[in-house]
């Protein structure tokens, strides 16, 4: 019952943010490239419920997301392009940004030597190009870098190199992402 309750409410989210009627919102349960035992261990770990969802035609624009009216559930798309659990590892950022901000911007800056600005240039025109095709408002600023972030977390959420350099880089941040990891 929790899960349809959860669509409904994504399908009311999605239909305002694309500005079209909640009827052509096509969305359903779906499934997950994983075992239920690692998604429950995942639900426990992050105290969120993770809801697989499929979505079809122009609603199949994203991978996951976590939305307002239900703050307790990630939305993972079974269409994702990428991993399940690197879907969660994005939408996580996002969630750190809303409920940490100063640990997002800590982990921000310690990221920031492996970004240059040609290929965040890059990013923020294929970020606009997909956003344009999708229907949606293009970001600026903040929400760009915020993306940006999501998007680096969701490619490395399993590379151990990834998460040594966050933790040479800074290693106090590494230990409270670490932390609020089990707190989120």
């Amino acid at each position: 019952p929790a899960q349809k309750e959860d669509i409904v409410r994504l399908k009311s989210a999605v239909a305002k943010a694309v500005g079209k009627p909640v009827e052509t919102v096509q969305i359903s349960q779906g499934r997950l490239d994983m075992h239920q035992d690692e998604q429950r261990e995942l639900e426990e770990l992050f105290n969120k419920r993770i809801t697989p969802i499929k979505t079809e035609g122009f609603s199949n624009f994203f991978n996951g997301t976590v939305i307002g009216s239900r703050p307790d559930a990630i939305f993972v798309n079974e269409n994702a392009e990428n991993s399940h659990i690197s879907v969660i590892g994005h939408e996580m950022v996002h969630e750190m940004r809303k409920d940490n901000p100063e640990l997002f911007n800590n982990l921000v800056d310690s990221l920031r030597s492996s970004v240059d600005n040609e290929g965040f240039n890059a990013y923020k025109r294929q970020l606009d190009s997909n956003r344009d095709n999708a229907g949606l408002k293009q970001l600026e600023g903040d929400g760009v870098i915020e993306e940006f972030v999501a998007d680096m977390m969701a490619e490395n959420w399993n590379s151990e190199m990834f998460w040594k350099k966050v933790a040479v880089e800074n290693m106090p941040t590494y230990k409270r992402i670490a932390k609020w990891v089990g707190t989120w």
